[in-house]
C-alpha cells in the first residue's frame, strides 16, 4: 500500500560555493547579499532556489535574503 504524499512541495536548490568579498557579500548570478562582516575572506556554501538564496558556514545558516 503507498502511503501519502507529503503535505510539503519539494523545492530544487542549487549549491554553489562564495567568498566573501571585502564589502562583506557574496555573489551569486551578478547579484550581490550581504553576510555578516566578521566572514570576510571566508568560503561560504550558497544555496539558490527561485526565491531565495541563503548562505551557510560549516552547515550553520549565516545569511537568507529574497532572490533579486
Amino acid at each position: 500500500m503507498l502511503k501519502q504524499l507529503p503535505t510539503l512541495l519539494y523545492t530544487y536548490a542549487e549549491w554553489e560555493k562564495a567568498r566573501v568579498h571585502i564589502d562583506y557579500h557574496v555573489e551569486v548570478d551578478d547579484h550581490y547579499y550581504s553576510v555578516p562582516y566578521q566572514l570576510i575572506k571566508q568560503r561560504l556554501d550558497v544555496r539558490i532556489t527561485a526565491h531565495t538564496v541563503e548562505c551557510f558556514l560549516k552547515g550553520k545558516r549565516v545569511a537568507s535574503h529574497r532572490r533579486s
